[in-house]
């Protein structure tokens, strides 16, 4: 009796575990289940969305290319090139989700007409004059700690020159566009705006707004961050007047710092020398050939030397050709 009662409940503890672990398992089951059917849909989704992508890049794609069969005249092959081949230079102008293929469209197109108009494929060195490349106010130099190209830009050593403002234009653009197809891809260099000891004459809005209003609408998603580094207290009207013109996401990458900042972005040894860097690579690079400011002031612009002394006097102490290095251009 004893026995049968225990093994009756034995019997029934045993059967009723089975059930409970059924149960448990069928529960676990359905949410298995629901889990997976959720992470299949999201998968199917970003598969869909990631497919969707594509197909707006070929589209656009496809609409250039007929664009430049017909105005041939307006693009550089090589961009048309970059456009068939790379998508990085059709998804750099879709980075607002919300933007119509249209739209997006009309980015890459009126980018591509203005690259051929402004000669990006065409920089000629030798129309810059060599104290330009001496004082060594614009740097592609080594990398950040993630590998990225840098830009210096010193602002202490900028003057607003009428006579070489287009100029200088087209060695910034330059200069940005040797960095920005190093890696042709997403935010893959940064730029130091070393605005240590500048004072107001080396402000200059026009350039600055250029500066930004090219890599917003030319060589979109190709900046990581903008430094701008040692900014003085007497600058902080004008820089805040600036940041006023700038659509939110140029504002977005520009960072205020100081040393501590710098060394987070940059290792010491590929800092240069007057940042407290230990980088020996030389930064003073003169394309061989260049000719001086003297000369291209005469033959370009029919200005004497005593006017080209005044023009160049607040440069003197950066020029330093001593320093220099020349190199093929």
């Amino acid at each position: 009796m004893s026995l049968e009662m225990d093994a009756a409940n034995s019997g029934s503890s045993i059967f009723n575990n089975n059930n409970n672990n059924s149960d448990d398992n069928l529960k676990c089951g359905k949410l298995k289940g629901v889990n997976s059917t959720k992470q299949s849909k999201k998968s199917d989704g970003k598969q869909d969305s990631s497919e969707k992508y594509q197909e707006k890049i070929a589209t656009i794609r496809s609409m250039f290319a007929k664009e430049y069969e017909s105005h041939p005249e307006l693009y550089d092959e090589c961009d048309h090139r970059k456009v068939m081949e790379k998508d990085f230079w059709v998804s750099r102008f879709m980075a607002d989700p919300s933007e119509s293929v249209e739209d997006s469209y009309e980015k890459l197109r009126s980018t591509m007409e203005w690259r051929r108009s402004f000669g990006v494929n065409s920089f000629d060195p030798f129309t810059i004059p060599k104290e330009i490349y001496q004082i060594a106010a614009l740097i592609p130099y080594e990398k950040d700690r993630q590998g990225r190209p840098t830009l210096y830009i010193r602002g202490k050593i900028h003057r607003k020159i009428e006579q070489l403002e287009d100029k200088i234009k087209h060695y910034l653009v330059n200069v940005i566009e040797q960095l920005d197809s190093a890696k042709e891809s997403r935010e893959s260099w940064i730029i130091i705006l070393d605005a240590s000891d500048a004072n107001f004459f080396n402000t200059d809005l026009d350039m600055i707004m250029f500066l930004f209003g090219t890599l917003r609408n030319r060589y979109p998603r190709g900046v990581a961050t903008a430094l701008l580094y040692g900014l003085p207290w007497l600058l902080g009207a004008f820089a805040n007047m600036v940041i006023s013109f700038l659509p939110s996401d140029s504002v977005a990458k520009i960072k205020f710092g100081g040393k501590k900042e710098l060394n987070e972005l940059i290792d010491e040894s590929n800092l240069p020398d007057w940042l407290g860097g230990t980088c020996t690579v030389n930064y003073r690079r003169v394309p061989k050939g260049a000719i001086s400011c003297y000369e291209m002031a005469e033959k370009e612009f029919n200005m004497t030397k005593a006017d080209v002394d005044k023009l160049i006097k607040p440069f003197i102490q950066y020029l330093k050709p001593e320093l220099c290095v020349e190199v093929d251009p």
